[in-house]
């Protein structure tokens, strides 16, 4: 059955069974799977799974639909790929292959376990610079079990060294990949895999896996703070960050200058909606390692992210704001440095509170 991971890798990553026919993807609850993300459009997409593969298509969505990395409106699937809708990341996989008949022995000779087809070795591309040998196991000749369909016995080759196999496996990247799956294309350590009869299958696909040894490259360091701190001041110039810097400005010193309070109070909680919307789709941007800005958000979720936004700021500064009514109303004076110490309390609790609430 093919199948959706959505977050895949993450602690939080769950999976999506498709449906032969269509299934729509969308934030609205009319979709066949709601997807809780701002980034994700009232009705984004659609995956029709049929007896030629599934297609994916796009359905004018705010943010867009990519697939591994590159903007589609409609574009044929294949096992493996990862797609974004927004910034939320899902990963592909199709139906498994269908399992092929093992061939019976000779009825002179014992049963003996089938023999593994592996291929001459072959480099595999993982990550950005480490090359993969599939390492081909040796077929053991046996003597004394020569017949007609008999098929020789396989040699399973010892595990590698962990010194030597150090390639990242997909799911757990500080660790060394050691068996590679050819349906999914991908290196798994050995919690990313099912052990059977001494055998190794993809937790995925169900395909088996072979060894490999991992040869990696020099490869540049990464980038340290400082080298990367200069870039922050450029990051809200670039793609749509210009225009929303202005738009904003503009939105904002308009409401302010209404003469009518109860006139600016929809407007600025459309304004600071909007731009809470617009700062989540960039915080997803960021944790996916992306280098362009993202796109602007969609007008459809601008009074919810206010209200999120409206409630972060409550509970940081709830506490000083209410000492401050208090000794304004003459309830209850409380001590000036008690009024500083809970608003710088605030101030420095409210940036982990806005990132949270917008991951």
């Amino acid at each position: 059955m093919a199948r959706l991971v959505v977050q895949p890798g993450k602690p939080g990553a769950s999976e999506i069974n498709l449906k032969p026919g269509v299934n729509s993807f969308g934030r609205g609850p009319a979709n066949d799977f709601k997807l809780d993300d701002p980034s994700v459009s009232g009705s984004h997409c659609q995956i029709v799974i049929g007896s030629g593969g599934a297609v994916i298509k796009d359905l004018g969505s705010t943010n867009g639909t990519y697939v591994n990395r590159s903007p589609v409106k409609e574009a044929v699937l294949q096992s493996g790929e990862t797609i974004h809708l927004g910034g939320l990341e899902m990963m592909f996989y199709g139906d498994a292959p269908a399992a092929l008949p093992v061939a019976q022995a000779a009825p002179a000779a014992p049963a003996l376990p089938p023999p593994r087809a592996v291929g001459p070795p072959r480099a595999v591309r993982v990550g950005s610079a480490t090359t993969v040998a599939l390492a081909a196991p040796p077929i053991a000749a046996s003597a004394g079990h020569s017949g007609v369909g008999a098929a020789p016995p396989v040699a399973v080759p010892p595990p590698v060294d962990s010194a030597v196999a150090s390639g990242p496996c997909k799911h757990h990247p500080r660790i060394p990949g050691r068996y590679f799956c050819g349906h999914c294309q991908l290196v798994f350590c050995d919690a990313c895999v099912i052990s059977r009869a001494q055998h190794k299958f993809c937790r995925h696909c169900g395909a088996e896996c072979v060894p490999v040894q991992v040869k990696l490259q020099r490869t540049a360091p990464p980038k340290g703070f400082f080298h990367r701190f200069p870039s922050a001041f450029i990051y809200p110039f670039r793609g749509s960050g210009v225009l929303m810097l202005l738009v904003s400005a503009v939105v904002v010193s308009f409401a302010e200058g209404l003469t009518g309070a109860w006139m600016s109070i929809p407007l600025m909680i459309a304004a600071y909606g909007y731009i809470f919307s617009f700062l989540q789709n960039i915080i997803h941007a960021t944790a996916n390692e992306e280098e362009e800005m993202p796109g602007l958000p969609g007008f459809d979720d601008v009074f919810g992210g206010a209200f999120r936004l409206g409630v972060t700021v409550l509970i940081c500064f709830g506490l000083p704001v209410t000492l401050f009514v208090l000794r304004l109303f003459e309830v209850y004076e409380a001590p000036a440095n008690l009024q500083i110490a809970t608003m710088v309390l605030g101030c420095l609790y409210f940036p982990m509170a806005f990132l949270a609430v917008a991951m």
